[in-house]
This record gives C-alpha cells, sequence and structure tokens, in this order.
C-alpha cells in the first residue's frame, strides 16, 4: 500500500488495500488495539488511495474505511479519512460521489461521534454545492445519531450553530432546507442553547440596518437669488444623510434669469 502510485502499481495497492478490507470483514476488528496500530501507520497511503483518480483504487479504498466504521471500537480514526470522503463529494464523476456519500453516512450512523462535526462544519463553506449539500446532510445525522449531551457543549454548540448559520443562507435551495431541519432538531435536543441563539440571531438583524434620518434644519429663503442685494440660505437633505448649506455672497453679472451668484458652500453631518 505504500507503493508510489504508477501505472505498474497501482494495482498492487489495490490487492493491499483489498486485504484490508478482507481483514476487518472476517474478524480483525475484534482485535482494535492491532488494528487501530494498524490502520493508523497505513492512513496516509490509504488516503492517496482514496484520493486516487483510479475509480477501482478509490473504490477500494473507500470499501476499507466503510470496513473500519462499522465497529464503534474504530470512532477515533474514522476522521483521519473524512476530509478526503468530503473531497470526493466534488468530483464531477457521481461514482466517486455515491461511493464517497455511502461511506461517510455509514461512519456516521455506525460509529456516531462528535469527533466527525469539525471536519463536516468545515464543509459547509465549501465552493462545490454537492460537497455542502453531503456536509450539511452528514451534520444531520450526527445530530440524529448521537444523545444531546454529546453536544451540550459550548465548542460543539457554536459548530452547530455556524452550521445554521451558512447552511441557511446558502445559494442552494437544497442546501437551505436542509440547514432548516438542522435547525428544527437543534430546537428539540438543547431547547434553551437554541433559545438562546435565536435571540442573539434576532438581536443581529434589527440592528444591522441602522435607521436613517433626515435632516431637520428649515430652508429659509427671502428674496430670489438674482435679486440684487440677495440674501438666500439653502439646507438641503442628501441621499448620503448630509446638510448642504449654500449661502449666496455676492451677484455676479447682471440680474435677472440669467445671472449668475456666488455662495459658499458649508456641509454639516445630519443629527
Amino acid at each position: 500500500m505504500s507503493l508510489p502510485e504508477t501505472t505498474d502499481s497501482w494495482n498492487t495497492i489495490e490487492q493491499g488495500v483489498l486485504q484490508l478490507a478482507n481483514c476487518c470483514n472476517i474478524g480483525g476488528c475484534n482485535f482494535p488495539t492491532e488494528m487501530l496500530a494498524g490502520i493508523r501507520s497505513l492512513a496516509r497511503p490509504l488516503n492517496v488511495a482514496i484520493n486516487s483518480k483510479r475509480s477501482r483504487l478509490s473504490g477500494a479504498a473507500v470499501e476499507s474505511v466503510t470496513a473500519l466504521g462499522l465497529g464503534l471500537s474504530f470512532q477515533s480514526i474514522i476522521p483521519l479519512f473524512f476530509p478526503s470522503l468530503i473531497g470526493l463529494c466534488a468530483r464531477t464523476n457521481k461514482v466517486f460521489t455515491r461511493r464517497a456519500k455511502a461511506c461517510i453516512f455509514a461512519a456516521i450512523q455506525n460509529s456516531p461521534s462528535p469527533s466527525l462535526l469539525p471536519s463536516l462544519a468545515k464543509s459547509v463553506s465549501h465552493k462545490s454545492a454537492s460537497v455542502r449539500i453531503v456536509a450539511a446532510e452528514g451534520v444531520l445525522l450526527c445530530l440524529n445519531s448521537l444523545d444531546a449531551p454529546k453536544f451540550d457543549h459550548d465548542t460543539r454548540a457554536h459548530l452547530i450553530e455556524d452550521v445554521i448559520n451558512s447552511t441557511t443562507r446558502d445559494a442552494s435551495a437544497e442546501v437551505r432546507t436542509v440547514g432548516r431541519e438542522i435547525l428544527e432538531v437543534y430546537k428539540t435536543i438543547l431547547p434553551k442553547r437554541a433559545a438562546s441563539f435565536i435571540a442573539r440571531q434576532d438581536a443581529t438583524a434589527s440592528g444591522s440596518v441602522p435607521p436613517v434620518r433626515s435632516c431637520s434644519r428649515p430652508t429659509e429663503a427671502k428674496r430670489d437669488c438674482f435679486g440684487v442685494g440677495t440674501s438666500r440660505t439653502l439646507v438641503l437633505s442628501t441621499d448620503r444623510g448630509f446638510c448642504i448649506s449654500v449661502e449666496p455672497k455676492a451677484v455676479v453679472g447682471r440680474t435677472g434669469p440669467k445671472a449668475r451668484c456666488q455662495g459658499r458652500f458649508d456641509t454639516f453631518e445630519a443629527m
């Protein structure tokens, strides 16, 4: 399994990966201490095999991780492979994405652990919509598979709340739907934390748009601007919330419709 992947060696690597999966299936998982030590030492080449562009090799590696995920004793090592599995969900080839999704969900259902949350939470902001959907569905499955006390922890609760914030505002309608489902489950399993979270969201939303204040300075007009000895002050409110005071000082040129005014322009910030 540790051989560099080449045209000549990938078949040998595949056979090694399949032997590992077979070892798990025929009872190797009954010896967790030895198996855990062996899997940890093979984590890097196994991740390389998962990320292979060769469908057969990648499929064999995913099958091995699925076999490992069938036992509760292997909760601690499943997160080692989650980033690679989630990355497969961004592939355009549906064969890769389907296998990776099935492995992720099997690991969550058979080896439920809060340690899976960080990788899933990070992936809900991935640029690929298919990855975001799988990650959101994985978080939802975690919430439904684990007991509430597992999440009654500041770090984990904040992770879930970050996921809700991201998914409920996602560009994908499918992701938003899953995000709303996550929120409903969160309200069920941790009602007090959910109520506090919703209250903070409402407070943030209400304070995000400051009130628009119009300028209250009056407009003062004495005579026409073009008249002799004219003095007029105009106070205007702009769309940027400022007041502009225009006070003509003198008349330039002749009086009448074509006369021009020079004035002083003062700007006051609206109160």
